[in-house]
């Protein structure tokens, strides 16, 4: 009986699921990043995308789309917050 191994030919469906999960996210990355209202809030509030918060969203469609948290670096108190009694 003769046995030989040859090198993988290729990705493993682990590996494939695990590339494609990246290409979504990094989609999601550049689509948000492009955003122009997303540009707006960085401009006006100095914000940034908090990167550990991007989730790509399943769509079916031509350009990509995601979700992400947008962190103000705006001094506290310069921008009242939701349910304040500020008068």
């Amino acid at each position: 009986m003769d046995v030989s191994l040859a090198a993988s030919a290729g990705e493993t469906p682990i590996q494939e699921q695990a590339r494609r999960s990246d290409e979504k996210i990094e989609a999601a990355r550049e689509s948000l990043e492009a955003d122009p209202n997303v540009k707006a809030l960085k401009d006006m509030f100095g914000a940034e995308l908090n990167q550990d918060s991007i989730e790509p969203l399943d769509r079916t469609e031509a350009k990509p789309t995601g979700s992400a948290k947008l962190i103000a670096n705006e001094p506290a108190g310069s921008v009242p917050q939701r349910g304040s009694n500020s008068k």
